[in-house]
């Protein structure tokens, strides 16, 4: 991870002290997978997007990214 990256998850964790998670829903609790499904989904239909968007979709398109901008994923 890049140093900007690691300072940014610390500072997240220093919002939530007492909290398990980095990644929380509103409320505080860790999203279920079918919650992060829905949102998910939610914001592909807003970027007017109609292909079906899953999770593990995510991971490859950060994956990409990442190679794109140099960094060695291995």
């Amino acid at each position: 991870m890049r140093d900007d990256e690691l300072v940014l998850l610390k500072e997240l964790r220093e919002m939530l002290p007492q909290g398990k998670y980095i990644f929380v829903a509103e409320h505080g609790e860790v999203m279920s997978t079918d919650a992060v499904r829905k949102l998910i989904g939610r914001l592909v239909a807003q970027a007017g997007l109609d292909i079906k968007v899953h999770c593990h979709m995510m991971r490859h398109t950060c994956g990409y990214y990442l190679v794109n901008q140099g960094y060695n994923t291995r």
